[in-house]
């Protein structure tokens, strides 16, 4: 598979480094047989390892209730990054069912 990354306007980033790490990535992905739930949290794992990276975390970063607190009042990258990391690992079980399926699940379940 060949990646190319959106162009956008910025003098500090090599758009040809990145292509090459995506395209490491997706290498790395086919290397290791990953399936789609195993690349979503990878993905998911990805972004919120970036967004407390960013925002200075070295340890143990915020739950999702904190985020979605913080992304409310003041949104951020890192904030972004880590509530979108947290919401897409949270998914990786919902892969393939229909809205009905989880809606079936959560009454099930009593959620």
């Amino acid at each position: 598979m060949s990646v190319k990354t959106r162009k956008i306007e910025s003098k500090d980033i090599s758009l040809s480094k990145v292509d090459k790490a995506l395209e490491n990535l997706v290498k790395v992905f086919s290397k290791h047989k990953l399936n789609v739930k195993e690349m979503l949290l990878v993905y998911g794992n990805l972004g919120y390892t970036l967004g407390a990276s960013i925002a200075g975390y070295t340890d143990v970063g915020p739950s999702i209730n904190e985020l979605t607190d913080k992304y409310m009042i003041n949104p951020t990258v890192d904030t972004a990054l880590m509530l979108q990391g947290l919401q897409t690992t949270f998914w990786v079980d919902n892969v393939g069912k229909t809205s009905e399926d989880i809606k079936k699940e959560n009454k099930k379940n009593g959620k």
